[in-house]
C-alpha cells in the first residue's frame, strides 16, 4: 500500500471515529435531542406556572379591593346571606313535581 492511500485510510478512520463520538458519546447528539425536549417541556411548564401566578395575583388584588367580589365569594363558598335577605327553601324534593291540592 502506498503512502497516500494509507494517509487517506487513516484520515477516514479518524473522521469516522470522531463521528461516532459526536453521535453516541455522553453529551452527544442523542443527549442533545433529549435535553432539547426537556428544555421545551420546562419552558411550557414555566409559562403555565406564570399564567397561574398571574391569575392568583389578580384574585388577591380583587380580594383586597373589591367588596362585591368578597361578598360573592362569601355567598358561594360559605353559604352566607346579606342583610334583609330571606332564604326560600322548597318543600318538595329536587326534581319532584308539585302536586295540585
Amino acid at each position: 500500500m502506498n503512502k497516500p492511500n494509507l494517509m487517506v485510510s487513516v484520515a477516514i478512520l479518524i473522521l469516522f471515529s470522531m463521528l461516532l463520538l459526536i453521535v453516541f458519546a455522553e453529551n452527544g447528539l442523542i443527549d442533545l435531542n433529549s435535553l432539547k425536549e426537556e428544555r421545551d417541556r420546562l419552558i411550557e411548564k414555566n409559562e403555565s406556572l406564570a399564567r397561574d401566578n398571574l391569575a392568583l395575583y389578580n384574585e388577591i388584588e380583587r380580594l383586597k379591593n373589591d367588596n362585591k367580589y368578597i361578598e360573592n365569594i362569601a355567598r358561594q363558598e360559605l353559604g352566607m346571606i346579606g342583610k334583609n335577605e330571606v332564604i326560600l327553601k322548597p318543600q318538595n324534593e329536587p326534581g319532584e313535581r308539585l302536586k295540585p291540592k
